[in-house]
């Protein structure tokens, strides 16, 4: 036995002894150098862009890379194994950005390096404020959290699964100003104009609105009423499926972080959670400056 050699003759019995523990290393349980760096190739694309390989999914999941591995190099590796091999090959477990697949990526170039800077020089020379406009939906059911509770007992919450939902427009501006109005009926173009009126309210500046391509954003009737203000609202618009260029955009995903945590029990209880969201963005001025430097945004000051 290993022990009592061990003990009668120290190291060098240990070494001569056949009785080792742990296995030799099994090479068709492993990926060579050369495995690995048409590995790191692979995965370096997306998926669905290596058309040699026909892959039919979206995302490299550890699961995703197995497969992968066995059809390429008929290796079937344990999942723990392959975690080590893509650690070792410098990638991480990361939350994706995910963009339309019908962005047209010239038009967005160009908005970005040409039209905005012109958009901003156009306001500063004729004292225009500019807002950036999105609407959003806050629906009752998105709640999603966890809780701090007794070893294997389950806890229990009482709340109400009735479905319903409120919407809110929201305009937010790169001096720190946040506006939105919070509302249960469909959006339509009416409801544009009275939010527009309330902004216009007892001011005397004008103003750039950068909105997207919903079509109430498009109607005769907001021609009309921009008409019949004498154009003290500019409108532009953001490129087709581009809403990671809206900084509007990030006070609906940090409203909806907020309201994960909220149980309301009627559209009245959710409206006056959205409200009390939107007002606490409202005071963040430093939260509001940061979301024109977000990095899809690109906000050139001048």
């Amino acid at each position: 036995m290993r022990k009592s050699a061990y003990k009668q003759w120290g190291m060098k019995a240990m070494k001569k002894s056949k009785d080792l523990w742990g296995r030799k290393r099994d090479e068709k349980k492993n990926l060579t150098a050369k495995e690995k760096s048409m590995l790191k190739k692979i995965i370096s694309k997306e998926p669905r862009e290596n058309k040699k390989l026909m892959l039919d999914f979206w995302l490299w999941t550890i699961a995703a890379i197995q497969y992968t591995i066995k059809e390429i190099f008929g290796k079937n590796l344990k999942r723990w194994k392959l975690r080590e091999i893509v650690i070792e090959l410098w990638y991480t477990n990361q939350t994706p950005l995910f963009r339309a697949y019908q962005q047209n990526a010239e038009k967005v170039e160009k908005r970005l390096d040409e039209e905005l800077p012109s958009i901003i020089q156009e306001a500063i020379k004729e004292e225009r404020e500019i807002y950036y406009w999105d609407e959003a939906g806050f629906k009752s059911t998105d709640n999603r959290w966890k809780t701090r509770w007794k070893k294997w007992v389950t806890p229990i919450v009482k709340a109400t699964w009735a479905r319903f939902w409120v919407n809110a427009i929201s305009t937010v501006s790169p001096k720190w100003i946040l506006r939105f109005m919070v509302y249960e009926w469909n959006f339509n173009t009416d409801l544009l104009i009275v939010f527009l009126k309330k902004f216009l309210y007892k001011r005397k500046s004008k103003f750039t609105l950068i909105l997207d391509w919903h079509p109430t954003h498009k109607t005769k009737k907001l021609k009309v009423f921009l008409e019949s203000i004498g154009y003290q609202i500019r409108i532009y618009y953001l490129p087709w499926y581009s809403p990671e260029l809206n900084p509007d955009e990030q006070v609906r995903l940090h409203a909806r972080w907020d309201l994960k945590w909220t149980f309301p029990k009627s559209v009245k209880e959710q409206i006056t959670m959205v409200r009390k969201v939107l007002y606490r963005q409202q005071k963040q001025k430093d939260k509001i400056q940061s979301y024109f430097r977000h990095p899809d945004v690109k906000w050139k000051s001048t």
